[in-house]
């Protein structure tokens, strides 16, 4: 029993030896402020959190000028208006095919038309006037919200709203030269520059949230 008792003994000394070559670089020199400053270290980097890296400010001098902005709008406005215009077009000559049959000449259609009361005209007009004006309004919403979303800081909803003034501005033009000029500009020209707006304010507050700014 006393071999088992000192060969116990003697195995818990190197244990304990080991355990202090272990957690100690200097095993043989071992005091209670040693634990003290290796537990005090232990919980001092457990503490340490990752710091995020902010996104670096923008340089003044790499600023596009705000024209660029309305510019980039107008033209991205444009296009998306011009591609869902002939979408919206499209739909209109099917519904009205299908409506008045597909091989009723223009005439027929006319006279057919005419003979339209109540809730029917009602749905012809919206239909023939609403699709263009829809394509008109996500057009400018599109358009705005690119300028919103990946324009820099001169790219505000004032930006956006401009460049609907210019997309609408310059198809009035081509319309005012190429026939009479209505009221129906007025107002074509005024929902552009509201729908622009919209989108931008949207496009901006993405391009706010993926930057972390509020």
């Amino acid at each position: 029993m006393r071999r088992g008792g000192a060969s116990d003994r003697s195995q818990r000394n190197e244990d304990q030896a080991s355990l202090h070559a272990v957690f100690l670089p200097h095993a043989n020199h071992w005091s209670p402020s040693g634990y003290l400053r290796y537990a005090l270290g232990v919980v001092s980097s457990k503490k340490r959190l990752p710091v995020l890296k902010s996104a670096p400010p923008e340089d003044p001098t790499e600023l596009r000028p705000p024209w660029h902005w309305v510019g980039f709008g107008a033209a991205a406005i444009l296009l998306a208006w011009v591609l869902l215009t002939y979408i919206a077009q499209a739909l209109v000559q099917r519904w009205i095919a299908a409506k008045f049959g597909s091989d009723t000449s223009a005439a027929d259609i006319s006279a057919r038309v005419a003979q339209l009361t109540g809730v029917d005209r009602w749905k012809l007009t919206g239909v023939v006037i609403g699709m263009p004006m829809l394509a008109l309004v996500l057009g400018c919403i599109a358009g705005a919200y690119l300028v919103g979303r990946w324009g820099d800081r001169n790219a505000s909803t004032r930006e956006c709203a401009l460049s609907g003034f210019a997309a609408a501005l310059i198809v009035a033009v081509l319309t005012v030269a190429s026939g009479p000029a209505s009221w129906t500009i007025v107002g074509l020209v005024i929902l552009a520059t509201l729908s622009a707006s919209v989108g931008g304010f949207f496009g901006i507050r993405k391009r706010n949230q993926a930057q972390g700014s509020p």
